[in-house]
């Protein structure tokens, strides 16, 4: 595999409660892994609470704040961060263009869940991320602006 680039494909990040609608035959492995752990608590609710990674990271363009939850897309090469602060007061879905294709960025303000779509609908390649960790991996990333592309 050496040399070979993997295929982005959509992922989904959302509430159990809203993935178990949309697909009601969905399993889940047992509870009983022989841990003594709370599987029912975020293990990082603080870090999600905090202004500031724990960790080292590289210095980040000061557009948004380093752990602004962002959608990042990417598609013909192009990459673009849709910060969820914006994204929570649209109405309806943000049409844009990234990669010289027409694309729609949803957001379920109920389950906090983004994705972008195709014209067609088809869901798009995307990863949902801290501000820092997305610039990290895609240093030429544009950042969706209130309606401006």
């Amino acid at each position: 595999m050496t040399g070979r680039r993997l295929r982005p494909v959509p992922s989904r990040l959302t509430t159990w409660k809203r993935w178990k609608r949309l697909h009601p035959g969905t399993l889940v492995l047992s509870r009983e892994t022989g841990y003594a752990r709370d599987y029912g608590t975020d293990p990082y609710a603080d870090y999600h609470k905090s202004l500031f990674p724990f960790f080292f990271m590289r210095r980040t363009p000061p557009e948004l704040p380093s752990k602004e939850v962002v959608l990042g897309v990417s598609v013909g090469g192009e990459h673009k961060a849709y910060p969820f602060s914006l994204l929570r007061e649209a109405e309806g879905p943000i049409k844009d263009s990234l990669g010289g294709r027409e694309i729609a960025v949803r957001f379920e303000k109920g389950s906090e869940e983004a994705y972008a779509t195709d014209p067609e609908g088809r869901r798009l390649p995307s990863f949902v991320s801290y501000w820092f960790v997305w610039y990290d991996f895609h240093r030429d990333t544009k950042v969706f602006k209130d309606g401006k592309r």
